[in-house]
């Protein structure tokens, strides 16, 4: 599942689940998302919106990786409060961790916008979460990483069943930066 809160826009490849334009047949929407051409936008840069895109086929391997690049914007006045990556066992019901319950089974990665500071600032993380369906969720990393306003990101994550591991580069970058090493 991807799921965002009040993002502007993203494209997004799943590796063997591709989610790029045109090929976004056996993929679900819900809320705001529009699919064009150039990219997959998930919310418009309004108050209040909650998006996704999803598919219920499962995916039965033990190790895998994504790579999905992706832009949050917001403007002056800048709502939201980021996106999730969910690989879950069952269908993300709506809720307040970014727009999901925090009781799910599987793993997220919360790419969180983040709370203004006293310099007027937002500072972003990106957290690797896991549950098992019951109680809060157990953080497995976090990092931070500006991922506001920025022209382009690209994450890389990999799991080996076990293990998550979380690399980031922004516009510009040419090396991975680890967020979270596995």
């Amino acid at each position: 599942f991807l799921h965002a809160s009040h993002v502007a826009a993203i494209w997004t490849e799943l590796n063997v689940f591709s989610v790029s334009p045109g090929h976004t047949a056996q993929w679900k929407t819900y809320g705001s998302t529009e699919i064009t051409q150039d990219c997959i936008v998930l919310t418009k840069a309004e108050r209040n919106l909650k998006s996704g895109i999803y598919r219920d086929a499962p995916m039965h391997q033990g190790r895998w990786e994504i790579t999905f690049d992706f832009n949050i914007t917001g403007g002056r006045k800048q709502f939201g409060e980021g996106m999730a990556l969910w690989v879950t066992k069952d269908h993300i019901r709506q809720g307040k961790l970014l727009g999901a319950k925090d009781k799910f089974n599987g793993l997220a990665i919360l790419f969180k916008t983040g709370k203004t500071t006293k310099q007027n600032r937002k500072m972003s993380q990106v957290i690797a979460a896991e549950n098992k369906g019951k109680g809060k969720y157990t953080e497995k990393g976090k990092c931070q990483f500006e991922i506001r306003n920025k022209d382009h990101v690209q994450a890389l994550v990999q799991y080996d069943g076990k293990n998550v591991m979380v690399k980031l580069k922004s516009t510009g970058q040419t090396q991975w930066t680890d967020c979270i090493p596995s």
